[in-house]
C-alpha cells in the first residue's frame, strides 16, 4: 500500500516534551482535531491520542464535569512511568554490602553464593540491605565490582568449545568407485535372478 499523501516526518524514539504538551493542551481544548494537532507537531496520530487520553483528569467547569487535558498532568504520568521503565543500578544504596562483598571474596578465596549466604545466615546485613546473587553477577558482568569474571573459580573450568566426534559416523558401505574394470566394461553375465518365480 502507496501513502501518497503522507506529510508527517518519522519521529521515531523521541518522546513528547513539555513545550510539545503544552501546544497540544491549548490546541486540544479549543476543539482542534487530532489529525491537525499531529500535522502541526510532525507526529503520528496514535502519539498524540494516547497523549491526550494520558492526561486527561475530569474537571467541573460550569459546574459540570467535563474531560479536560491537562499537560502538567500529562507530564507528570509520563515522568512516573519512566521511573519504573528500566532498572537502574543501585550502587550506593547497596555500598556496604557490596564493599563486603568484595573483601570476603578476595580474602576467603571463595564463590559469590558463599558470601551472600554466610552474611544472611550470621545476621551481617539485613535482607533489604543485600542484593541477590543475580544482580551481584550482573554488577561483576558489567564491570562495576573490583570483581572480574576472570577471578571467578568456575570460569576457568568451563569449556565453552563444541568438540565434535566423528568416529560414530554411519558406515554407508563400499564406494562404487571400488568396483571392478570388468563391471564397467559391460564383459561379465550377471548370475540370473529368481524373483518371484520367474528368471530375469
Amino acid at each position: 500500500m502507496d501513502y501518497n499523501n503522507l506529510n508527517t516526518n518519522s519521529r521515531k524514539q523521541k518522546h513528547l516534551n513539555t513545550e510539545e504538551r503544552f501546544y497540544i493542551e491549548k490546541r486540544f481544548n479549543l476543539g482542534d482535531s487530532i489529525k491537525a494537532i499531529a500535522s502541526a507537531l510532525h507526529r503520528s496520530r496514535t502519539t498524540i491520542h494516547t497523549e491526550i487520553k494520558r492526561g486527561t483528569n475530569q474537571q467541573q467547569v460550569d459546574g459540570e464535569l467535563t474531560q479536560v487535558y491537562s499537560a502538567s498532568a500529562g507530564q507528570q504520568r509520563y515522568e512516573n512511568t519512566r521511573q519504573g521503565s528500566f532498572k537502574r543500578f543501585q550502587f550506593v544504596s547497596y555500598e556496604p554490602f557490596l564493599t563486603y562483598c568484595e573483601e570476603k571474596f578476595f580474602k576467603d578465596g571463595g564463590a559469590i553464593d558463599a558470601a551472600v549466604d554466610y552474611a544472611l545466615t550470621n545476621g551481617i546485613f539485613h535482607r533489604d540491605e543485600m542484593l541477590c546473587t543475580k544482580a551481584l553477577y550482573n554488577y561483576i558482568h558489567n564491570a562495576i565490582l573490583k570483581i572480574k569474571q576472570i577471578d571467578l573459580p568456575l570460569v576457568l573450568k568451563c569449556n565453552t568449545s563444541l568438540v565434535q566426534t566423528l568416529k560414530h559416523k554411519k558406515q554407508l558401505g563400499r564406494s562404487i568407485d571400488e568396483r571392478s574394470d570388468k563391471i564397467n566394461s559391460r564383459s561379465v553375465l550377471c548370475t540370473p535372478i529368481l524373483l518371484l518365480g520367474t528368471w530375469f
